[in-house]
């Protein structure tokens, strides 16, 4: 692919799997999920999600949890609201004369974007970035500065007809300050780390620090870093949805199988905050069910 290759090496979680006398192993649809409801009727349940599905399991991962009456929320970080100024469309990128990247590196987390700027910057854009370092857009800048050097790169921005602010999860407090000077003149457009962010903010998922609970359930499809997380359980009953094996899969004691992006059928929020549709291309393992019809089983078994 463009951005990366498209074959997968890890090995496929295709049936839910349980934790016995230590060991896992594969069994029913019927068992882990009443093994799992057993689990969150006995309470102190906290959920996490990557926010990298569709709204319709963003939406019943946030019902489930407010009717257990539980914490949820997604794994950060996330783009600050910044409470002002007028909402930018992906077009009007194209359509700027100046361009502000403030805490985050397109090319490196929005890649699409990132190619957008560029193409911009071809046609005579000028782009300044904040508190971005070692950025791929560097070249393009005709400035760079560190956080503290915000009020340079406002001042320049006020002049220009046409700004265009994209920024991301590592907007500074005192960046989001000098910015307030554009509100009036600029648009703004927030990059999401996750996939489908904007689908989770509607959903009422904000960010969640993990915390201690008698029980971590865990939606995050096709996450990787597992093991990022898996320190996290700290001894709590895990129940885990995911496409596939990972350090933290092997250490859940319930493993619910999720479809991957491609199989995924849905509504999703894009940057813009559209909700666009989600057609899946290609159909779903055998044993693999949709996140949404498992957590709304779920809701109706507790």
């Amino acid at each position: 692919g463009r951005f990366e290759p498209l074959y997968e090496e890890r090995a496929r979680v295709t049936q839910p799997i349980v934790r016995r006398n230590g060991v896992q192993v594969e069994t029913s649809w019927d068992e882990a999920l009443t093994l799992v409801a057993q689990k969150l009727k006995e309470g102190g349940a906290v959920g996490l999600t990557d926010a990298a599905t569709s709204n319709e399991a963003l939406g019943a991962f946030a019902k489930l949890f407010a009717g257990l009456g539980g914490a949820a929320g997604r794994l950060g970080p996330a783009a600050t609201e910044l409470g002002f100024g007028q909402p930018a469309r992906i077009q009007d990128i194209l359509e700027a004369d100046l361009i502000v990247v403030a805490g985050a590196d397109p090319l490196a987390q929005q890649r699409v974007i990132g190619y957008l700027i560029n193409r911009a910057a071809d046609q005579g854009a000028e782009v300044a970035l904040i508190g971005v370092k070692n950025s791929l857009l560097s070249e393009r800048a005709v400035l760079d500065v560190p956080n503290g050097g915000a009020a340079e790169v406002v001042e320049r921005a006020a002049q220009a007809s046409k700004p265009v602010v994209v920024y991301g999860a590592g907007l500074r407090p005192q960046v989001v300050r000098a910015l307030k000077a554009l509100s009036e003149q600029a648009r703004f457009l927030a990059l999401e780390p996750a996939a489908n962010g904007r689908g989770a903010a509607a959903a009422g998922l904000n960010v969640l620090e993990p915390s201690k609970g008698r029980m971590l359930y865990l939606l995050l499809g096709e996450r990787s870093d597992g093991a990022a997380l898996a320190g996290q359980a700290n001894g709590a009953f895990t129940v885990v949805q995911a496409a596939y094996r990972s350090p933290l899969v092997e250490q859940a004691d319930v493993v619910l199988p999720t479809p991957i992006w491609a199989e995924r059928s849905g509504h999703v929020t894009n940057l813009e905050g559209q909700v666009l549709p989600l057609t899946a291309a290609v159909p779903m393992p055998a044993g693999v069910r949709d996140e949404a019809d498992v957590l709304a089983v779920l809701a109706k078994m507790v």
